[in-house]
């Protein structure tokens, strides 16, 4: 370059002419020249300071080099704004000190090396310059390189090293972050993972005074060129994401915000999957390097990889771990063995190699006395037994479980092999023995209870925990045997009506873990119905849950045969004893009527006969109550509630009993006056008070008095215990007591209890203060009883008051003289067996205004219905002899005969039911012999009316 250069001023001074001059031959000669040559000269110093210098002509191959005009003429500082002082500084020293200068230095705004030699051009200005100018880019690109290779290489030995010396994956992504970052002079070095759609920076480098980005950035709107090039597993490399047209806005607002200007993305792909990204920053736009991106991509595949080698020794460590503490802590013993082969290849022994704690436990030997020694030379009289067992199993390779008894040992184990790699394999055994003498004992112990199950009589049975499957029944001939698996049983052995209670008994049993115990019916294999006393335990396990029901049954159908066969038998001697009573009053009030028929015969007065019949009748009244009491005892009349005052109750019992009691007992009444009502059948009444009278004579043996008291309670005196079902408001007290022999606590408990008795055998069943409990509690009150030994004995009952809107008056005698007149005078067949009956209801109904026709049977009835075409009603006793009854003929009429209605009489309550819901006769009135003359014209009166407005049966 100096050559050219001294040739040019060589020329210049032939010339004899400064390049100021413009000589045609100066230009020329710079022209011509193949070398980049520029003269230009120094300005006077700018108006901002600044120092500058113009062009005064360059040549072609500058233009050329640089890709410019020709700037003869022009400012360099104008045309080159970003160019570096130091330029100015050496064209400064060359024009002071006269002496040329060659220099290398990098132009910013061309973006070159250039090589320059710059010497004063002598023209007595002192302004004056000449340069010759060489692009040596390439060659400082090269050594560059070289340069930048050789400071990679070793960056990356040194990060290989640091990242063997790292056991957990942060620390080497740290380390790689802190890399990148001081080795680029990067704002940001992220590593960040991919979960879904969302990016999660875990890791990160950053400059000194920069927030971190250590955070989660979910996906967000339509997927990006740049997301799609990390999913394929490419490099992305963004030298300004403002003029990035991948990008969208928004994302271009993230960057913004977080001072992201370039970046360089490294994905991490696996199994077609985005799992991570290695991202290096700059807070400028700038173009990246090739080297820079090609450290990121280096960097990012050491990381990746280490971070894999540190999860898989991690995992690893983790693997020996967990194995060599199971091996250490496992119940079963463990050991690893090979065959031992004879000089012909056959198996003659095994060897034992490695062996767990487990199997020094089990077997008594000890790794050192057992490792690498034969079998037979541990167990010297042990035969061979294994040898075949463990040589086909590494033969087939398939492993083999064996249940042997050691005897030179004296244990059982259970022996699990499987192969391992040629002649080895290993084995996993437990210690048996104690399972053995287990299941021994157990076996032992069932074949005992079923010898105890075959010899007894009893109905044996085993359920499920939950009792939804019935696993086994042996019926002993009572009931079906079940040896198979049954979840109907509940169905197949229960009645339906019986089911509920039997569930409730075992739900019972279930919650409380306790015994199951009820008595109940079952149905037998002929299609009866017979009763069991069923009685179940639970089998508990170690955790206390129950893992099956145990359970036995007996029979005992003849048992409640005969106690209900003794409670009829004590019913009917109750019956008899009292019957024996009111057939005294009975007697008495037929000696009533009698005598004032006879005197009403014997007066001719009508007002006399009228008083004497008047008292006949109300004799007659009193019968049919003795009557209903008597049915009520046998148990043939049901519930009648009706609003009563109980003093005049307790008063008519009171009288029959103080004659039937016996002469040692006295009954005392103590009545309230104006005793408020109550509502409750006064039959019931009469059976209470007989039942709790009968039970206090029985508890004073000597003789004794028994006090029948009744009392109005109001409100707030009404005694509240806990569980009564007690009605809020008013009560009316009935109270009994004795002086006899008490009850103990016992006793007290179980007082209530249907078939509990005190007495002896033979002369109660123990249904009395049951019933009474019974019928207290379906009035709507509630019973409370004191009694202690030797204090005797006191029942209170209470039942609500009622409110006095029943009407409780009986029936005048206007009302009883004056019974309603028919509608017209309508023919009635009466059908009664008993002539005596049937002349008196034909007089009846004649007195009434009707015309009768009779007949003494079913048969003759239908006779005369089929040629007496008008009659309109059909008056039958509903108990006939013959083989029609008096509901058979109603059924009959009603059938053959539309437009004839009937009513019924019966002798009591029982009678007047129908055999079924479907019976045509269900809704054809009855009247309850004896029944009053009024009575009779009602039901007739209103039995032809509604027929008459058609809404008759």
């Amino acid at each position: 370059m100096q050559e050219v250069a001294e040739q040019l001023e060589a020329a210049i001074a032939r010339a004899g002419a400064g390049p100021t001059t413009g000589s045609t031959r100066y230009r020329a000669l710079v022209e011509a020249m193949d070398e980049a040559v520029c003269v230009f000269e120094r300005l006077p110093l700018r108006p901002d300071g600044l120092r500058d210098y113009r062009y005064i002509t360059m040549n072609p191959a500058m233009q050329a080099m640089f890709g410019i005009p020709d700037l003869s003429g022009q400012s360099i500082r104008d045309n080159f704004p970003d160019e570096v002082e130091d330029w100015y500084d050496d064209y400064d020293r060359v024009l002071e000190t006269g002496e040329a200068i060659r220099f290398e230095r990098g132009s910013i705004p061309q973006g070159m090396v250039l090589e320059m030699f710059v010497a004063r051009i002598e023209d007595g200005s002192g302004r004056s310059l000449m340069a010759v100018i060489r692009d040596i880019t390439w060659r400082r690109i090269d050594d560059n390189t070289l340069r930048e290779r050789e400071a990679r290489q070793e960056l990356l030995l040194r990060f290989s090293d640091r990242l063997r010396t790292l056991a957990a994956g942060p620390d080497v992504m740290r380390a790689a972050c802190a890399l990148l970052g001081e080795a680029l002079g990067v704002d940001r070095v992220n590593y960040a993972e991919v979960e879904g759609e969302d990016f999660i920076i875990a890791h990160e480098h950053h400059r000194e005074g920069l927030a971190s980005m250590a955070g989660r950035y979910p996906a967000s709107g339509p997927k990006t060129a740049e997301r799609a090039a990390l999913e394929a597993g490419r490099t992305v490399v963004i030298a300004d994401v403002d003029a990035e047209p991948g990008l969208r806005p928004d994302q271009r607002e993230v960057f913004r915000a977080w001072g992201v200007r370039a970046f360089v993305s490294v994905p991490l792909v696996k199994e077609e999957r985005l799992v991570a990204v290695l991202s290096v920053i700059r807070s400028r736009a700038a173009p990246w390097r090739l080297h820079e991106v090609e450290l990121v991509g280096e960097v990012a595949e050491r990381t990746w990889a280490a971070v894999a080698r540190v999860r898989s020794e991690k995992a690893l460590r983790e693997s020996e771990e967990k194995f060599r503490s199971l091996f250490e802590t496992m119940t079963q013993g463990y050991c690893e063995c090979e065959l031992v082969r004879d000089e012909s290849g056959g198996v003659i022994d095994c060897r034992l190699l490695e062996m767990n704690p487990a199997f020094e436990r089990l077997t008594g030997l000890s790794a050192a006395q057992a490792r690498g020694r034969a079998v037979t030379e541990v167990l010297h009289r042990a035969k061979p037994w294994w040898v075949k067992e463990f040589a086909e199993m590494v033969s087939d390779r398939r492993p083999r479980t064996i249940e042997r008894e050691v005897p030179e040992q004296g244990r059982w184990y259970e022996i699990r092999a499987y192969h391992r790699d040629g002649d080895r394999f290993a084995a996993l055994f437990s210690d048996t023995t104690e399972r053995k003498r287990i299941d021994a004992a157990l076996q032992a112990s069932e074949t005992r209870l079923r010898a105890l199950v075959n010899a007894t009589s009893e109905v044996v049975y085993r359920m499920s925990p939950d009792w939804q499957v019935m696993w086994e029944l042996d019926g002993r001939g009572f009931v079906k045997d079940t040896h198979e698996a049954t979840s109907d049983w509940l169905f197949a052995y229960i009645p339906a009506e019986d089911q509920p209670e039997v569930t409730a008994a075992i739900r019972q049993a279930i919650e409380t873990k306790g015994v199951f115990q009820l008595e109940h019916r079952v149905k037998r294999p002929d299609g009866t119905l017979g009763w069991m006393f069923s009685r179940a335990i639970p089998l508990l396990d170690e955790a206390g849950e129950i893992v099956e029901w145990f359970g036995a049954a007996s029979d005992v159908t003849p048992r409640r045969q005969a106690v209900e066969a003794l409670a009829h038998t004590q019913r009917l001697k109750a019956v008899g004893r009292l019957a024996g009573a009111i057939a005294h009053d009975f007697n008495n009030l037929l000696t009533v009527i009698i005598a004032n028929i006879e005197l009403s015969e014997m007066r001719e007065r009508a007002e006399e006969k009228t008083q004497f019949l008047d008292k006949a009748l109300k004799a007659a009244q009193l019968g049919e109550r003795l009557n209903q009491r008597l049915l009520t005892w046998a148990g043939q009349a049901p519930m009648q509630p009706k609003e009563v005052i109980l003093n005049d109750l307790v008063t008519e019992t009171g009288a029959i009993l103080d004659r039937s009691i016996g002469e040692r007992f006295t009954l005392s009444l103590d009545l309230a006056p104006d005793l408020w009502p109550c509502f409750i059948d006064p039959a019931n009444v009469d059976s209470m008070v007989l039942n709790l009278v009968v039970n206090a004579r029985d508890a004073m043996p000597d003789g004794g008095e028994i006090r029948l008291s009744t009392a109005n309670v109001p409100a707030a005196e009404v005694p509240v215990q806990p569980g009564a079902a007690a009605a809020p408001g008013d009560h009316v007290c009935l109270c009994i007591s004795d002086d006899g022999f008490g009850m103990s606590e016992e006793v007290r408990r179980r007082a209530f209890e249907a078939f509990f008795s005190t007495k002896e055998q033979g002369t109660g069943v123990g249904l009395g203060l049951f019933s009474v409990k019974t019928v207290v509690q379906q009035s709507g009150g509630f019973l409370e009883f004191d009694s202690a030994p030797g204090r005797g004995t006191t029942f209170r009952l209470y039942f609500p008051r009622t409110s006095g809107a029943r009407d409780v008056t009986p029936l005048t005698e206007a009302d009883t003289r004056q019974p309603p007149a028919p509608l017209t005078h309508p023919l009635i067949l009466v059908v009664e067996d008993q002539k005596a009956v049937r002349d008196a209801t034909r007089e009846r109904l004649q007195s009434l205004g009707y015309s009768v026709v009779e007949a003494a049977d079913a048969e003759e009835a239908l006779g005369i219905l089929r040629w007496q075409r008008d009659i309109r009603v059909v008056f039958s006793d509903v108990v006939m002899p013959g083989e029609m009854s008096g509901r058979d003929l109603a059924k009959r009429v009603l059938h053959d005969f539309p437009g004839v209605e009937v009513l019924l009489t019966a002798g009591y309550i029982a009678e007047t039911s129908p055999k079924g819901v479907d019976d045509p006769t269900a809704n054809v009135p009855v009247l309850i012999k004896p029944y009053r003359l009024h009575d009779l014209a009602a039901a007739l009166r209103s039995l032809l009316a509604a027929h008459h407005t058609g809404t008759g049966g």
